[in-house]
């Protein structure tokens, strides 16, 4: 698929939200709202991908996760803020109206070591849909001034020995990742320096955490 592809679909997910009865994506944000989610997506074997963005999901008024994908719920008018790549494989969310969402699409693209590989040929991009997954771990609940680690999402690409129509099987498991890792990583970014307060906050805490378990 490809960046236009991409883009016509993340507008016409967001014209969906707005014209099912929300009068505007600033109706479920206040300016006061601090917050950073990030995640990471990894590859096994790794390739020539890159995260380049991604978008959630949110439950309906009812506080359940529908079958059918939605970024903006019409009777809270709550909407989930798209994200965006922070280095690596780290993908970041920000200033998300408190509550609860689920991780729905990872979006990749070629990255810089494909490019010097490449040089100047043309990359495919790719979408991961997780909405739909069983994975529990992608479904958080955030309020304001949170910085939160969700893990790391590991697609595993195999030859397929069983399925003559398919060369190749593909699955997502999650791990735990390495939180104090991704969050030193975010506390460096000068783009994020509106949230390293929070991501610092974080960190001491985990610190704290390791310590008191040390002693233990």
């Amino acid at each position: 698929m490809n960046g236009v592809s991409l883009l016509t679909m993340a507008v016409s997910l967001m014209a969906a939200g707005s014209s099912s009865g929300m009068s505007a994506p600033t109706a479920a944000r206040v300016d006061s709202v601090h917050n950073l989610v990030a995640i990471e997506f990894v590859e096994s074997p790794t390739s020539g991908f890159a995260v380049t963005g991604g978008l959630l999901g949110v439950p309906d008024s009812a506080g359940r996760f529908p079958e059918r994908y939605q970024r903006s719920d019409p009777v809270t008018g709550r909407m989930a803020l798209p994200g965006r790549p922070a280095g690596g494989d780290l993908l970041i969310f920000t200033d998300l109206a408190p509550g609860s969402y689920r991780v729905a699409m990872v979006f990749l693209g070629e990255s810089k070591l494909a490019k010097q590989l490449l040089k100047g040929e043309s990359f495919p991009e790719d979408r991961i849909l997780v909405y739909g997954d069983t994975l529990s771990q992608i479904t958080f609940t955030v309020g304001e001034r949170q910085a939160l680690y969700l893990g790391r999402l590991v697609r595993h690409t195999r030859p397929s020995l069983d399925d003559k129509n398919e060369m190749w099987k593909s699955w997502i498991d999650w791990n735990a990742g390495d939180e104090r890792r991704a969050l030193q990583s975010l506390a460096k970014r000068k783009d994020l320096a509106a949230w390293k307060d929070l991501v610092s906050a974080q960190l001491v805490t985990l610190e704290k955490s390791h310590g008191a378990a040390s002693e233990r």
